[in-house]
């Protein structure tokens, strides 16, 4: 009799639900998605109900906010992983996250393969800090002592890297701004100002700059 493997199961925590149709529509291909909470009470509520393997919690959710949400389920259930995705990336809220024993980390313009891997990482026992691995991507170069160091240097936004890092997989204007849920005049304001803070002339030298620091 063949055994089936079975699926990590996951609850999203998130108060816009625009944004967790969309997540639990790209994850239940791969995951087990029970449910989703639109505050962290009512998320605890469901993981003792339903003790998934995972939690994807927003940061800024109303009643309990999902750093103390995320503190709360480390305490009540430390078999559950925690993972948190949030608009922005703030490397002071990184060490707080890992002091409450999350082990995952993400913005929400991560691509959906990167957010997968990462999950099935986390629930194997390991741990994925998005901007963490990136800092560590940059140093290797050689060239900046650190991310911060980097991004000093070349005064580059989070958006501009990331347009960067699409632009060197081969998307065009058009595929960006589907990618990103922005206006391609956007992408066009985004890619002049990233050609004028690197001194860049056309893709081609864009491409070797991403290749070159690993974006």
């Amino acid at each position: 009799m063949e055994i089936t493997q079975r699926k990590i199961s996951i609850i999203i925590a998130d108060d816009h639900p625009l944004f967790v149709k969309g997540l639990a529509s790209v994850l239940q291909e791969e995951f087990l998605v029970l449910g989703s909470a639109s505050n962290g009470k009512e998320l605890l509520q469901l993981v003792e109900a339903d003790q998934p393997d995972l939690v994807i919690v927003d940061l800024n959710m109303p009643v309990l906010d999902g750093l103390n949400t995320c503190r709360q389920i480390g305490k009540q259930f430390p078999l559950v992983k925690s993972v948190v995705v949030s608009f922005c990336y703030d490397v002071q809220i990184e060490h707080q996250l890992k002091l409450a024993g999350v082990k995952g980390y993400f913005t929400k313009d991560i691509d959906a393969e990167i957010l997968i891997d990462g999950i099935k990482l986390i629930v194997s026992g390991g741990e994925y800090y998005q901007e963490t691995r990136e800092r560590r991507l940059i140093h290797s170069d050689g060239i900046f002592p650190n991310y911060e160091a980097f991004i000093d240097h070349y005064k580059l936004s989070a958006r501009e890297l990331k347009i960067i890092s699409l632009i060197r997989s081969g998307m065009t204007s058009n595929e960006i701004s589907a990618e990103l849920f922005i206006s391609v005049n956007t992408v066009e304001s985004h890619r002049k100002n990233i050609f004028k803070k690197l001194d860049i002339k056309n893709i081609q030298g864009l491409v070797e700059f991403a290749i070159k620091h690993a974006l």
